[in-house]
């Protein structure tokens, strides 16, 4: 009987482990799929920074782009 009790919670922490590697991975994954498209529009947007700050037409989108970049970060 007491091999049993010991049995079963050696089998429920061996579960109780590959769980915790599996919600790992699935966060691990969800955060890069996340950063991953954050991350172009980040850059993008602070390379239209450089082309507004080089440009007097494109100042009244400075704002949008500030906003973005914020946002992104």
């Amino acid at each position: 009987m007491l091999f049993d009790v010991q049995w079963g919670r050696a089998e429920l922490a061996e579960r109780l482990y590959i769980q915790d590697i599996m919600q790992r991975n699935l966060i691990d994954t969800i955060s890069h799929e996340l950063r991953t498209p954050t991350q172009a529009i980040l850059g993008y947007s602070e390379m239209a920074m450089i082309d507004i700050d080089n440009n007097e037409a494109g100042q009244d989108y400075k704002h949008y782009f500030n906003s973005i970049i914020r946002n992104a970060n």
